[in-house]
């Protein structure tokens, strides 16, 4: 009998793992070695040999190791679940996909290999199949509290809040100091729109851990949403006391102080964030924001150019091999869009501009927004809806919509070239439209705007409820007209029977699609009132009278204290002096409609005293701060 069919020593085995387990790996190297020369087909010494392998992130080496110790023994769960962690580590998701499934097959209630497959699959998301591993785990294993928690991940991702909210709680139930639950049930919650709730369990996740940075940034980010700047510019400073080279932490700082309206504070922190990490596209773009508030629009849109860089893009990027357009050359350009409708309308202020610059346009626009656009430009400028409409061959250069005023907006009066308003609503579907309104009864027409369904985790802040926007002007004797997009008749039903007023909703209007019927019934008002949202947009570009209401820290477009917009003339601002309160701004325009109606009386009168002494049609669009 030769050696290599005799066993190794027991007290040798023994002492190899003992090696292993306390971690002095090159003796146990070493001693592997000898063994498996000495006993080639004993697969111990070669299953510790790869682990030793992997542990000194020798992965080659490991998977050699394993693969050896397989063919000794084919059958052997261990070995299978091994090689799946050393392709996992390499980096080779498909074959550490097939070596857990073959441990799985071998050893079906083999909980590490589920655990590390639903892991893997999450990475090549394949959600759905990693939330169906993840259950089969608990139904193995139901006080198994990191599968909950892991499986909320899962749920997060798909959206399945309700049911990631239950399974973190059984998550903290089966272990109360479980600090990455606590932290998951914020994000949760956060997510669900529960920010005050999401909150606590943040607080809750930091007090089991103190040096939770993320749990500390979320923190911040939850509080600045709820409008508590002092908190969270503890929270993020904390962030930087864990970790001074965390350049998201000085962002977060920045934004902060933006809220604040510490412009300066803010671009210093943005600068820190930017040391850190030169090619920071959301702090380059987040100055930019800053800049804008103190009218620095040159430089503002260069920085804000770094939006295309930005990790979640909201637009699909054009894949063209044509250089994009530099401003000066006179050739044929492709406009691309890119952000949200409203944002879209804002910016097509200046395809004119660029029109009589360039020998050709073409613009990619919203299949929303073509009739609109087709009636108010140039016919020799060409709207498209789809890319797939123009080749290569039809452009020279490119450029995405939102960079015209990088070219077209350098002073605060450049502005002035389209500010008076450039779309023209369809005339017939305006005409039909006050008919169907007015209906013999001459009333003045005020459309309503007063929520967004936007995803910006501080659109919430911008909202109204219908019943508090227009308890305040009930006494004006006015015709409200819905502009409110979504499914808002449970509200206008409630405000016809709990305070007697009346919201017309135009029949066959679809607020969110049809923009062309949108624009028409806006242009058939006297007078828009809305919130920050698509609406403001579209009225302003219309040139019709706008009063827009802002939260306390509004948009940067809106600047920082004006009550005029640069971008619409005929926009006028109304803010909120105290977060959450819109008691200041509406008592201030309703007082400004009683004035504009008292002189529209004046006017339709014929023997108006003031008839020719002033302009009264000027007069009645002016809020009251510019009355002479």
């Amino acid at each position: 009998m030769t050696n290599n069919k005799l066993k190794p020593n027991q007290n040798l085995l023994r002492n190899l793992l003992s090696l292993y387990q306390n971690k002095d790996y090159t003796n146990a190297e070493n001693l592997a070695l000898s063994i498996s020369k000495k006993h080639p087909n004993h697969k111990y010494a070669w299953k510790i040999l790869a682990g030793v392998f992997e542990q000194t992130n020798r992965i080659l080496d490991s998977i050699k190791a394993n693969q050896k110790a397989l063919e000794i023994d084919p059958d052997d769960h261990e070995i299978y679940f091994c090689l799946g962690n050393n392709f996992h580590k390499y980096g080779k998701f498909d074959d550490a996909e097939h070596n857990y499934k073959k441990a799985i097959n071998l050893k079906p209630n083999y909980l590490h290999a589920l655990n590390s497959l639903a892991l893997i699959l999450k990475q090549m998301h394949r959600l759905e199949e990693s939330k169906s591993c993840y259950k089969r785990i608990i139904s193995l294993k139901p006080d198994f509290a990191k599968a909950y928690n892991n499986l909320s991940v899962i749920l997060i991702e798909l959206g399945d809040l309700d049911e990631a909210i239950v399974n973190l709680k059984k998550a903290i139930g089966l272990k109360p100091d479980y600090p990455q639950a606590f932290f998951n049930l914020g994000l949760a919650l956060r997510n669900s729109g529960l920010k005050e709730k999401a909150t606590d369990e943040f607080k809750n996740a930091i007090a089991l851990k103190p040096d939770y940075k993320i749990a500390y940034n979320f923190l911040g980010a939850n509080l600045l949403d709820l409008g508590k700047n002092e908190e969270a510019l503890e929270s993020f400073q904390e962030v930087i006391n864990l970790d001074p080279f965390y350049a998201a932490g000085y962002n977060n700082l920045g934004n902060t102080f933006l809220r604040m309206r510490s412009i300066e504070s803010a671009i210093q922190n943005y600068k820190k964030a930017i040391d850190l990490k030169p090619d920071y596209a959301e702090a380059y773009n987040n100055w930019g924001r800053a800049l804008m508030l103190n009218f620095d629009f040159h430089k503002a849109f260069e920085l804000m150019e770094w939006r295309l860089q930005l990790e979640e893009k909201h637009f699909i990027p054009l894949n063209t091999s044509k250089p994009r357009w530099d401003g000066f050359t006179k050739h044929r350009v492709f406009l691309w869009k890119e952000q949200g409708i409203g944002d879209h309308i804002m910016f097509s202020s200046m395809i004119s501009e660029l029109h009589a610059s360039v020998e050709k346009v073409i613009v990619e626009c919203d299949p929303r927004l073509l009739p609109l656009f087709q009636r108010s430009f140039s016919d020799e400028i060409q709207f498209i809806t789809d890319r797939s409409e123009i080749s290569e061959n039809d452009y020279d250069s490119h450029l995405p919509i939102g960079s015209l005023p990088f070219h077209f907006r350098k002073e605060l009066d450049d502005f002035k070239k389209s500010s008076q308003g450039w779309l023209q609503a369809d005339p017939e579907k305006v005409q039909s439209i006050k008919e169907k309104i007015l209906q013999s009864n001459p009333k003045k027409i005020i459309g309503v705007s007063w929520k967004t369904l936007s995803l910006l985790s501080s659109a919430r802040l911008r909202n109204i409820d219908l019943e508090s926007l227009l308890k305040p002007f009930k006494e004006l004797d006015i015709k409200f007209i819905n502009l409110q997009y979504g499914d808002v008749s449970e509200e206008i039903t409630n405000l016809k029977v709990n305070h007697g007023i009346d919201v017309l909703e135009i029949p066959d209007l679809d607020v969110f699609n049809d923009i062309d019927g949108l624009a028409a019934t806006i242009a058939a008002c006297d007078l828009v009132i809305s919130i920050d949202n698509l609406t403001v947009h579209l009225a302003g570009s219309l040139g019709v009278d706008t009063r827009i209401l802002l939260p306390k820290v509004a948009d940067a477009r809106w600047g920082a204290t004006a009550q005029n917009s640069y971008w619409y003339d005929n926009v006028t601002l109304y803010r909120q002096e105290v977060l959450g309160d819109w008691s200041h701004p509406l008592k201030h325009l309703v007082n400004d409609l009683h004035l504009s109606l008292a002189c529209l009386l004046l006017l339709e009168m014929s023997n108006c005293q003031y008839r020719g002494s002033c302009n009264c049609d000027e007069f009645i669009n002016r809020p009251s701060s510019k009355k002479c």
